[in-house]
């Protein structure tokens, strides 16, 4: 999927929300490289997300 589309927000929505009803606190993200790997780093330290969670 390209770049931009969201892909990022969403499974992190999704982590919050399983959260949110189940209580669910462990959760395992695997990505195809380092690079994506620092991206998804870089969201989970994200201000809007840091107000979420």
């Amino acid at each position: 999927m390209e770049t931009g589309t969201g892909k990022a927000y969403v499974y992190l929505r999704s982590i919050y929300e399983l959260h949110e009803l189940y209580g669910f606190k462990k959760f395992v993200i695997v990505v195809p490289s380092v690079a994506i790997r620092e991206g998804v780093i870089k969201n989970l330290q994200k201000c809007h997300f840091k107000h979420q969670f």
